[in-house]
């Protein structure tokens, strides 16, 4: 028997049967404010506390601000030789031992992973993408979806658990599809005043949970919950990093017509 995978949240392993199974990709998907982060980071510190190696992939985030976030809780992850972190377009002040680099190109971003968990000798490995909504605004769906192919494939070959975290209403629908085409399951996530919950909507060779279920943060590492990003802080967001430029506006429209960068050849597609 597969020894499954643990999210790190008792309830959510219960509905998926003891965990996930080594080498699953999924979706997590909910509007701001319902736990995604929370969730992922969960997942992430299950498998460090099990010795295991783990890639966190951050979009536009504070390096420095979820290490401190991190530490509120009584977790060091400063110099953890099992957790790796990798930032797309993100912001570091403080270099640590985790830290691999601060890309703006996803061929790097790529080229960094496969390194790190074809580097991975004793077992288990896991990754999260927080989150994938921002690669969108950044880059075309063509690259992205090149670039997912590849991180994708790397991760089955190496039988990698990894969660990819996106926020509901933000992507075209179409968009949501393709990605649930390449994934295995999708675990949603919802709020109602205080009270959070999720659902496992969708799962490969096992049979989806529809009803929800409460999400309890006392059951997970506590941390601070940040305030996710809607689409139209996104672009603003933009805006006030290029504040003073005055081709800003151009080069907004541009990101979103076409590629941030010209794929490598054989890269994406190694066996072309």
């Amino acid at each position: 028997m597969v020894d499954k995978v643990s999210t790190g949240i008792e309830k959510l392993d219960e509905i998926l049967g003891g965990g996930l199974l080594p080498g699953s990709i999924m979706l997590v998907i909910g509007e701001p404010g319902t736990g995604k982060t929370t969730l992922i980071r969960n997942f992430i510190r299950e498998g460090v506390e099990k010795g295991e190696n783990c890639v966190y992939l951050m979009t536009n985030r504070s390096l420095d601000h979820v290490i401190t976030a991190m530490a509120r809780s009584g977790w060091d992850v400063e110099n953890n030789p099992n957790l790796k972190f990798i930032l797309y377009n993100g912001v570091v002040n403080k270099r640590v031992k985790s830290f691999v680099g601060n890309f703006e190109d996803l061929i790097d971003i790529a080229y960094n992973c496969e390194r790190l968990v074809s580097s991975f000798k004793n077992g288990s490995a896991r990754m999260v993408i927080d989150d994938l909504s921002y690669m969108f605004l950044m880059s075309s769906k063509d690259l992205i979806f090149k670039f997912l192919n590849r991180i994708i494939q790397i991760l089955r070959e190496h039988e990698a658990t990894c969660l990819m975290e996106i926020q509901k209403g933000m992507l075209d629908p179409q968009i949501v599809t393709a990605l649930e085409s390449l994934t295995d399951g999708t675990i949603e996530m919802k709020r109602e005043g205080n009270k959070r919950s999720f659902r496992v909507s969708r799962i490969e060779d096992a049979e989806a949970k529809p009803d929800w279920a409460d999400f309890s943060f006392s059951s997970g590492i506590g941390l601070e919950i940040e305030a996710e990003k809607t689409l139209s802080e996104w672009e603003k967001m933009l805006v006030d990093k290029e504040k003073g430029n005055a081709n800003v506006t151009k080069r907004i429209g541009r990101m979103q017509k076409k590629p941030s960068i010209p794929p490598k050849k054989g890269f994406f597609n190694p066996q072309k």
